[in-house]
């Protein structure tokens, strides 16, 4: 948090530790602030206007991606919530699939489909161009097989993440193998 302070803001840290509302781990320039209850840091986030609140959440990406890039590796998820918070879909989606993976890999199914829904949810407001699709489809292809091994084959949803990566490997010319096999796509 120290990395996203100005002069005025790393003040107002200090502040917030000598009142007890705020525990800080270290010394700054590389201290790790935390809330000391999870209801303060509601009401702090609370009185946040929408504007402020997404530019402090793409400060925190862009910090993230700059001094902690073993953190965003072991946990991509992070970086993406706040890229989401932040208004950046695009990259949003990128980093939600990367998450969805990541889990997907831990045999971590149910987090998955989480990360992989967030992530698809993230490019709805986008205006449809090839790119967007493209990330829709790996998003769509990623989040299939993650529902059908978590809830089975016979799941509407895990039916839909297939119905949905055939629309739009048709829009885009993709020729993935398994989308047009019957019962692939309900």
């Amino acid at each position: 948090m120290t990395a996203l302070a100005a002069r005025g803001e790393a003040a107002a840290l200090d502040q917030l530790v000598a009142a007890g509302l705020v525990f800080q781990r270290g010394a700054p320039p590389t201290a790790q602030y935390r809330f000391k209850h999870a209801l303060v840091q509601d009401t702090a986030y609370g009185t946040l206007l929408r504007g402020p609140r997404q530019v402090l959440h793409g400060r925190i990406a862009v910090a993230l991606r700059q001094q902690t890039p073993e953190i965003v590796e072991r946990a991509p998820e992070i970086r993406a919530h706040h890229l989401t918070e932040a208004g950046d879909f695009d990259d949003a989606a990128t980093h939600w699939l990367e998450a969805g993976r990541h889990a997907s890999r831990n045999s971590a199914n149910i987090e998955a489909a989480a990360h992989l829904a967030r992530g698809v949810e993230a490019l709805r407001g986008l205006e449809e161009t090839p790119e967007r699709n493209r990330q829709e489809l790996a998003l769509q292809l990623a989040l299939g097989p993650t529902l059908l091994t978590d809830q089975g084959f016979d799941t509407p949803v895990g039916r839909q993440a297939y119905r949905r990566a055939g629309e739009l490997a048709d829009r885009l010319n993709d020729d993935r193998a398994g989308l047009r096999q019957p019962g692939a796509c309900g």
